[in-house]
């Protein structure tokens, strides 16, 4: 069902999701919701997490046009804003009237209507862990029993054609899903552009990023991935497909370019070393060393570094045997899956 051919009205009480490959359109359908309920004598307000360092108070469509939102770090954080909000909208004190129907509230412009459409920009960097998913299922919750419409755009997936995050746990709560489908925007071995529908995020390096990772070692035995960007340029011989192994969230290096998204289909997608890290990852939960599975070091660094990173958390080290072992993983209240807590004084 395409949505816009219902009011805005008619979704009171539910949560409406858009999902896609980065880059696939799913954010500025998202923002075009929020700017139709005005037609429907609503105010809207839109959210992004403060991991996005990229947008701060904003949400940016194609890296040109800034959406006013408001920039939280955590569910609660957003929650007592907005409680606020509605609250400064729905006050007869004549220093919230505004003028001519508008008011300003904490730097945000708002129409003097009833608060009661919300939009959550990257939903997927608000679940990371088993807490914050429980956190934003309860305010789902609060939204449907509030009656009002929550519009939520992100990843399902990850990368690596992973669940981000908890979006397991989050997915079927979402009233209605509306999956957009953007086109496959590499370019084949023979020079075309590929024609398929996309479904799944592919991360490119520039060559500078791989020296400044310390990878340059590996670097002859990578291949270009060639692709058409945004504004349908061609970009060749300047990009290589990310490893399995790079860290889940990197924002900041795509600020500069030096790391990019596109979107893919299953035929086009690459993931380097996926083998390899899998074969490592495989040593180790059967107690073997990893530096014996691969003949290059390096590659075996780089590997159990992601591993046993704090943030990816797929292993740790044993303090009193010195080895690796694979992190305990157990069913959470949430029906997913969730890791053994780590201890309180190793850094998170």
């Amino acid at each position: 069902m395409d949505i816009r051919e219902n009011p805005t009205t008619s979704f009171f009480g539910e949560s409406i999701g858009f999902f896609s490959p980065m880059n696939g359109g799913k954010t500025e359908a998202m923002i075009q919701e929020l700017k139709r309920a005005r037609y429907f004598d609503l105010g809207s307000i839109a959210y992004n997490h403060s991991r996005n360092t990229r947008e701060e108070n904003a949400i940016v469509v194609d890296g040109k046009f800034k959406y006013p939102a408001v920039t939280v770090d955590s569910i609660s954080a957003l929650r007592e804003d907005l409680e606020h909000r509605i609250e400064c909208l729905g006050s007869q004190r004549i220093g919230l009237q505004g003028e001519q129907g508008q008011v300003n509230i904490k730097g945000l412009t708002h129409y003097k209507k009833p608060l009661k459409v919300i939009g959550l920009d990257e939903v997927n960097l608000f679940c990371l862990s088993e807490q914050e998913a429980t956190d934003l299922l309860g305010f789902m919750q609060w939204c449907r029993k509030e009656e009002m419409v929550l519009y939520v755009a992100g990843l399902l997936h990850d990368f690596r054609h992973m669940w981000f995050g908890h979006m397991d746990s989050i997915y079927p709560h979402v009233d209605r899903k509306q999956e957009k489908k953007p086109a496959c925007m590499a370019i084949k071995a023979d020079g075309r552009k590929c024609i398929k529908t996309a479904k799944h995020t592919q991360r490119v390096w520039s060559l500078d990023f791989v020296k400044e990772v310390g990878m340059n070692q590996l670097i002859n035995e990578m291949e270009y991935f060639n692709f058409s960007d945004k504004g349908e340029h061609e970009v060749r011989r300047e990009y290589v497909a990310a490893p399995f192994f790079d860290e889940t969230l990197r924002i900041e290096a795509e600020k500069d370019g030096r790391v990019k998204y596109v979107p893919v289909c299953l035929d086009c997608a690459r993931l380097p070393y996926q083998r390899e890290t899998l074969a490592v990852y495989d040593a180790i939960c059967q107690g073997k060393d990893p530096k014996e599975i691969l003949d290059i070091s390096l590659l075996t660094e780089k590997i159990t570094s992601f591993l046993s990173h704090s943030f990816e958390d797929w292993v740790r080290k044993d303090e009193e045997s010195g080895l690796y072992v694979p992190t305990r993983i157990h069913r959470n209240i949430l029906g997913g899956f969730s890791r053994e807590a780590r201890p309180q004084n190793e850094s998170q």
